[in-house]
């Protein structure tokens, strides 16, 4: 599965960037997040519990960053398994300073899952990953002190309008069934 998607923010890139690295913030940011843990410079350890329709699961996983250009794009790699499946693929994400103090976050997003999570469908996960998308980035948005741009306000596209997403900065479901902005659905592994 492959998506795209793109969201303003009204913050900084430097601002955003930063925050994009810390456990903290995305811990308090990622919906159902439990726990976000720096295990080395660019790996992270994470425990997610979420819902994708009938199916409950906590994840633990790790996140690698790859190819980092601070504060303009990275490639996160991650994989996660818990009582519900797995998933794993990776997210290349790029930052845009838009020159009215805020910018414009973009990323690709490839991913596969397994188990149960295969077993509800495609449908289910993308409109699971939109949600939760959509909350992280308004959390995130709020957590660092800007107003969240309503969703609805942002044309939606799915991997096939990469590019119409991309100049739009519409938003959609990512990071292989992750959402609309978001890949962070998938940042999760091994049940414990």
């Amino acid at each position: 599965m492959e998506m795209t998607s793109a969201r303003h923010l009204p913050i900084e890139r430097d601002t955003v960037w930063d925050a994009l690295n810390d456990p903290a913030v995305l811990q308090a940011c990622i919906p159902g997040c439990e726990a976000m843990e720096r295990l080395e410079a660019d790996v992270y350890e994470t425990a997610v519990t979420t819902r994708v329709g009938p199916v409950k699961a906590r994840f633990r996983g790790h996140i690698r960053i790859t190819d980092a250009e601070p504060p303009e794009r990275y490639t996160l790699s991650f994989e996660g398994q818990g009582g519900a499946g797995f998933a794993k693929g990776s997210a290349d994400v790029e930052l845009e300073a838009d020159g009215d103090g805020g910018c414009h976050i973009r990323y690709v997003a490839r991913a596969k899952v397994g188990g149960k999570l295969a077993q509800v469908g495609s449908r289910l996960l993308d409109g699971t990953a939109r949600k939760l998308s959509d909350q992280f980035f308004d959390s995130f948005t709020r957590h660092l002190g800007g107003e969240p741009v309503p969703a609805g306000e942002e044309a939606a596209s799915d991997g096939n309008d990469a590019p119409a997403a991309a100049e739009s900065g519409g938003d959609d479901a990512a990071a292989g069934a992750s959402g609309s902005g978001h890949g962070w659905k998938f940042w999760k592994r091994g049940e414990s």
